[in-house]
């Protein structure tokens, strides 16, 4: 039996989650005696990412927020004029 390389696209679908198997019909090695291809399948491995996290189906990111200074009430429009009337 010889293996050819080759690529296919795949749609992976919306939920799945670490270590679950997609399967692709047909996309398998060819079958004893000249038989039909038989199923391909792909197990699903996610990598870590820098900003995203997988919080079970759920993706989150941690974003910095600037803390605001109010020095009032109501917030300037303009941090230059804010800054003037000191």
């Amino acid at each position: 039996m010889t293996v050819k390389p080759r690529t296919l696209r795949v749609s992976v679908p919306a939920g799945v989650t670490e270590g679950q198997q997609i399967r692709l019909a047909g996309q398998g090695s060819p079958g004893l005696g000249g038989g039909p291809a038989g199923d391909l399948y792909l197990e699903i491995s996610i990598r870590p990412h820098p900003m995203f996290r997988l919080e079970g189906r759920n993706v989150t990111a941690t974003l910095p927020v600037a803390p605001w200074r109010r020095r009032s009430a109501r917030p300037s429009r303009c941090r230059r004029s804010a800054a003037r009337s000191r």
